[in-house]
C-alpha cells in the first residue's frame, strides 16, 4: 500500500474515533464502515509519472467503483452456481467471469452445447416451415408444415429457458 493512501486512511480512522468521542451518541450515530483495500501493482514504463493528484484521486475512485462492480457480479454469480449447503465461495474462476461480464455485458453461457442445438432446430424448423408452406397441395406438405412449426416453438421455448436459468 502506498504510504501517502495508508497515512490518509489512518487519519481517516483516527478522525471517525474522534467524532465518535465528541459527539454525544444520543445526537448522532457514526456509521463504522469497514474499508477493504487492494493494492493494484502497473506494469508500464511510465506509471503514474504524468497523472496530477486530481487524477491520481479520480483513477483511485474508478478502479474501486470497478472493483466493487466485479465483487458484486462475481457474488451474483456464486449465488447462481452455489450447489449444497456450505458457505459461499467466490473462486478465481468466479472473478474472471464476473470481470468479462462487467467489461463486455457477457455472461458465459452455462449450456453452451445445447444453445447452439436449439438455435439449429430452429433454423431447420424455419427451412421446413417455409418447405411445408410452398407445397401444402402435396401429401408430405402440411405434415411438415405443423412438425416444423412445432420445431421453431419449441426452439424458442427451450432458448428462452436457458436464458432465463442462466
Amino acid at each position: 500500500m502506498p504510504e501517502e493512501f495508508s497515512t490518509a486512511l489512518k487519519r481517516a480512522e483516527t478522525a471517525a474515533l474522534d467524532a465518535s468521542a465528541v459527539v454525544p451518541s444520543g445526537i448522532a450515530k457514526v456509521i463504522q464502515k469497514r474499508v477493504a483495500c487492494v493494492e493494484i501493482e502497473l506494469h508500464d514504463d511510465h506509471g503514474l509519472n504524468n497523472l496530477t493528484e486530481a487524477s491520481k484521486v479520480h483513477l483511485r475512485n474508478r478502479l474501486g467503483d470497478f472493483a466493487a462492480q466485479v465483487l458484486s457480479e462475481s457474488r451474483s454469480i456464486e449465488r447462481a452456481e452455489h450447489v449444497g449447503s456450505g458457505p459461499p465461495e467466490i473462486t478465481a474462476a468466479h472473478i474472471d467471469e464476473a470481470w468479462w461480464v462487467s467489461r463486455r455485458r457477457i455472461r458465459h453461457s452455462r449450456h453452451p452445447i445445447l444453445s447452439v442445438c436449439t438455435r439449429f432446430v430452429q433454423a431447420a424448423g424455419l427451412a421446413g416451415f417455409g418447405i411445408g408452406a410452398t407445397s401444402l397441395k402435396q401429401s408430405w406438405g402440411p405434415e411438415v408444415f405443423v412438425v416444423s412449426a412445432l420445431a421453431v416453438v419449441a426452439g424458442i421455448l427451450v432458448e428462452a429457458y436457458l436464458a432465463r436459468t442462466e
